[in-house]
């Protein structure tokens, strides 16, 4: 099992654990949970073009966030990832 706890923003973290572990495709365990969990995360997620609006174009940010679901939506940077 593993941990990944993602950025908020603020001094909390949001976290999701998931079937899996270091070794394995992160991204693909992320995708996997957001279709297994019927296409929600306890994250905020963005748009492409919301995280453009947000940070006006700055691409060191924006590539900071997380792709899903093949770009559908972004989420929040990853922090750090705990076996458990």
């Amino acid at each position: 099992m593993l941990k990944l706890n993602f950025e908020t923003g603020t001094a909390w973290t949001e976290s999701i654990e998931l079937e899996g572990n270091k070794n394995d495709d992160i991204l693909q365990l992320i995708d996997d949970y957001y279709i297994e969990n019927n296409k929600t995360l306890p994250l905020i997620t963005y748009t492409l073009n919301e995280l453009e609006e947000i940070y006006e174009n700055d691409e060191n940010e924006i590539d900071r966030f997380i792709p899903v679901n093949g770009g559908e939506i972004y989420i929040s940077p990853l922090v750090s990832i705990e076996e458990i």
